[in-house]
């Protein structure tokens, strides 16, 4: 860091992994931008750790003298919630402090201390979105989605607070709840007739976590289970960067009996090399390529007919309309779900849709047809 700045510049280590820059200038605003990317190189050289080279990246929060602060006790906070903000901004990134800053955090700190309390009064539920067989038009399973049931707000979605949840460690617990009770649902269901198998999201959170598996393994033992009727899906992210330890994890998820499926494949990097060095057997094809235009659909037949080719199964998520319904079924694609069926219901109300399975008004030849 001294080697980036001036001399007359100070560097201090405020304790931990956090340092200080003081800088004067003129025009603080180009001082800082012109000497952002000398930081990132400087902390960004690779280090020799053992024979292994790692990498930092910083996240840099920066306040201005008079506008930010007339102290420095004042200054150093407002730095200090400009970096978080660069954090939750995707990290390696510089942020300057701006007013509405100091009640974001006072919003954050309110929903987290909310959030241990929902934990704490089990006020999460569990809703499934029906996925239904293109040929027969049945429901054969169902993805378990998280819902807040927030005592002033109501139901709230986990675009909400799962950020928060991921960013402060919650999403472990939230997770393993969810895991299990999904379970649960998918055991009753199967001993009343209708066996469903149920996917369930994994957090990268929950992989990294000591004793995973074995929480995994316990859970299907309280809920009676059978893991062959469950699933796990995980994001094309959680795979990017990551070494045979992962490999090793996933494979060891399969021996239990759960299968794993790649979700919103098509919005990231889309690695079809990943479809066939990791153990997955389902790939979900993100909305926005059922939904889009031709051009975007024409991507989706592309990957469509590499998973036939890999032998894997494939679900088209977001099917609103008839038309999407019937270019999925042309595709050959087996599973689809979205609001054409159902939108996201509790388990009483899914139950109430299996047990009236008969021909549904989206099975058979299209509107086309």
């Amino acid at each position: 860091l001294r080697h980036a700045v001036s001399g007359g510049d100070l560097v201090a280590r405020l304790g931990g992994d956090e340092f200080l820059l003081l800088l004067a200038s003129h025009d603080a605003r180009a001082t800082v931008a012109a000497l952002r990317d000398r930081l990132i190189r400087a902390i960004a050289e690779p280090l020799d750790l053992g024979g292994h080279q790692v990498q930092v990246t910083p996240s840099l929060g920066v306040s201005v003298y008079p506008d930010d602060g007339q102290d420095i006790e004042t200054l150093l906070r407002h730095a200090d919630l400009a970096m978080y903000t660069a954090k939750e901004r995707g990290r390696n990134a510089l942020s300057f402090y701006e007013s509405g800053m100091s009640d974001a955090l006072q919003r954050r700190t309110v929903m987290e201390a909310e959030l241990r309390q929902g934990l704490a009064r089990d006020e999460f539920v569990v809703h499934y979105q029906p996925i239904v067989d293109v040929e027969s038009g049945r429901i054969v399973g169902a993805e378990a989605l998280v819902r807040w049931m927030h005592p002033q707000h109501g139901l709230t979605f986990p675009d909400v607070f799962v950020p928060l949840c991921e960013s402060t460690g919650l999403i472990r617990e939230l997770g393993a709840r969810v895991f299990e009770q999904a379970a649960r649902d998918q055991a009753r269901w199967a001993a009343q007739g209708h066996v469903l198998r149920v996917s369930v999201n994994l957090s990268a959170r929950q992989l990294v976590q000591p004793g995973f598996l074995d929480e995994l393994r316990a859970a299907l033992g309280r809920a009676g289970a059978d893991p062959r009727h469950l699933q796990l899906e995980i994001t094309e992210s959680v795979l990017l960067g990551r070494d045979e330890a992962l490999m090793a994890l996933l494979r060891d998820i399969q021996a239990l009996g759960l299968s794993i499926a790649l979700d919103d494949f098509g919005t990231g990097y889309s690695n079809l090399a990943y479809l066939q060095r990791f153990p997955i057997s389902t790939l979900k094809i993100d909305k926005t390529f059922i939904q889009s235009i031709d051009a975007n659909r024409r991507v989706a037949e592309l990957i469509v007919s590499m998973c036939q080719l890999l032998r894997l199964t494939v679900v088209a998520e977001g099917v609103e309309t008839h038309e999407q319904l019937e270019w999925v079924r042309l595709q050959g694609i087996d599973l689809w779900q979205g609001n054409l069926c159902a939108q996201p219901l509790p388990a009483p109300a899914l139950w109430g849709l299996l047990e009236q399975q008969r021909p549904l008004p989206w099975a058979g030849p299209g509107p086309e047809a």
